[in-house]
């Protein structure tokens, strides 16, 4: 797929979990997956979103979701659109996290939420910056 990427908007909301001992966590690993995405399409314009809002939610299409959403991008041509993206759905409000680096702690996020509504039994939790 890659030629058919280039200089196309990627955007990963991978999140490489594992669960185990009763807990969700990150896989262990060096890159992020939207690193390793980056790696994968080198001429595409990937950027990294959507770590923190519940699946079950976003599949809603017809929902209104008011949530942040961290996107990480190497640059902010890319950031740019893909708030662009992001912004088109419900109320989502982008918030630049910074490069793609940055994705791997963004990633592990996802796990930290889905642990908060197993154990404290909140509906879809999400994250709004204040």
């Amino acid at each position: 797929m890659a030629p058919h990427l280039t200089e196309k908007l990627v955007i990963s909301p991978i999140v490489p979990m594992i669960f185990k001992d009763g807990v969700f966590s990150l896989i262990a690993s060096a890159e992020s997956a939207a690193e390793r995405v980056a790696k994968a399409l080198p001429m595409a314009k990937v950027a990294g979103a959507f770590h923190t809002v519940p699946a079950v939610r976003l599949a809603r299409l017809g929902e209104e979701l008011d949530y942040d959403v961290l996107v990480t991008a190497d640059s902010v041509g890319v950031f740019v659109q893909a708030s662009q993206v992001v912004s088109a759905v419900g109320k989502l409000r982008p918030v630049y996290a910074g490069p793609l680096k940055v994705s791997r702690m963004v990633e592990a996020i996802t796990p930290v939420l889905i642990n908060v509504e197993r154990f404290s039994k909140m509906k879809s939790p999400s994250i709004k910056l204040v």
